[in-house]
């Protein structure tokens, strides 16, 4: 979020309405701080006589801010406190919690949440676990994620806490660790289970899934990562990497199926990479290979990246043009040495001469490395 919008708007309050605004957070009466992506940031304020629940939207770097108060349309305090708060503590401002998002069918007419009915779903205060990773909480966190074995996934007490841990705590070794043996006890997931696993991908789509989507049901697993696709207001906001995650898992489940969807997503993967990793999991490495390679991307970056994967997954012998390729593009012999044998001396010859002549003025990267 960027900060100084923030404080270019409260430049513009009146200061008597900020003093009132700021004695609100100083008798800590705002809680249950929410966001929808990055546009979208309320919370629930405790006034005097009531309570309140103000918002603020950005749109194209500009603010707007309203209140569930009778003050509205004019600007009130409780709309300041939340900017004032968001001023200092936007880290402490996460999106929908996981009890909110198993009952996004019921609640998305509700957004954003005007009703007290749905802020009772929200933590008064944004757990440890959804904030950056501090190392003074790691023994807190791998106690909360040691559970019981042989529970269902709806009564699993780590599910809430895998879907909503903030994405650096993911990269630790000791999550990683935890992780890895919490999958381990689905490895029959049921296929009534299917929405929490798309819901749970869809909130952290860093997580490796791909053993839970290949022993899904089909019929069960699409239309849940269907319905989540087109789900006309998610309140966990589409992002590409959740995108991809989700059309990966599809992948996995119903690769025919996949092939139709994925072109309404090309956006989200314009080199197919997801796609042909997806494919490649799936067992359809011959598809895979097929799908990168009848595109070739135009970008130099994205060329490169597309050839160390084909030549990952091919044969040596049908990894020669690939090589040849990285080798004539970047200058660099490490891409062709594995292949040394296979060329005459006088090739390798004609090739490191032609190499020299063409980078002569350009130094490789890769070499320098």
């Amino acid at each position: 979020m960027d900060k100084a919008s923030v404080h270019a708007w409260l430049d513009t309050v009146p200061r008597p309405l900020r003093h009132h605004a700021q004695d609100y957070l100083t008798e800590d009466r705002l809680a249950r701080r929410l966001r929808r992506g990055s546009t979208l940031y309320t919370a629930e304020l405790r006034g005097y006589r009531d309570r309140y629940w103000p918002r603020a939207t950005i749109e194209g770097g500009v603010w707007a801010v309203t209140c569930t108060c009778d003050r509205r349309p004019k600007l009130c305090a409780h709309a300041v406190a939340l900017m004032l708060d968001l001023s200092r503590f936007s880290a402490d401002y996460a999106e929908a919690p996981w009890k909110l998002v198993v009952q996004a069918d019921r609640l998305i007419a509700d957004w954003p949440f005007e009703s007290p009915l749905t802020w009772h779903l929200i933590p008064v205060t944004t757990p440890f676990w959804r904030k950056p990773q501090a190392e003074d909480f790691l023994p807190t966190l791998v106690s909360l994620l040691q559970t019981a074995a042989n529970l269902h996934l709806a009564e699993d007490p780590s599910l809430p806490i895998w879907a909503e841990l903030h994405p650096s705590w993911l990269n630790h070794a000791a999550i990683q660790h935890l992780w890895t043996d919490w999958l381990r006890q689905y490895q029959s997931p049921r296929a009534q289970d299917a929405p929490l696993w798309v819901r749970l991908h869809w909130m952290q789509p860093v997580l490796k899934l791909t053993s839970v989507f290949l022993a899904l049901d089909t019929s069960a697993a699409a239309s849940a990562i269907f319905r989540q696709l087109w789900s006309p207001q998610p309140l966990i906001v589409p992002t590409p990497k959740r995108q991809r995650a989700l059309l990966a898992d599809l992948t996995l489940v119903h690769p025919e199926l996949a092939a139709l969807v994925w072109p309404f997503f090309r956006g989200t993967d314009p080199f197919a990479l997801a796609q042909a990793d997806a494919l490649y999991l799936a067992g359809r490495q011959h598809e895979a290979i097929q799908r990168l390679e009848q595109d070739l991307p135009d970008d130099a970056a994205a060329r490169k990246q597309v050839r160390l994967r084909l030549i990952e997954w091919l044969d040596l012998n049908d990894s020669v043009p690939h090589r040849l390729a990285l080798a004539w593009e970047s200058g660099s012999l490490t891409y062709a040495e594995p292949i040394h044998h296979l060329l005459s001396d006088a090739q390798w010859t004609r090739l490191t001469d032609a190499l020299r002549l063409r980078h002569a003025c350009e130094p490789s990267a890769d070499d320098s490395e």
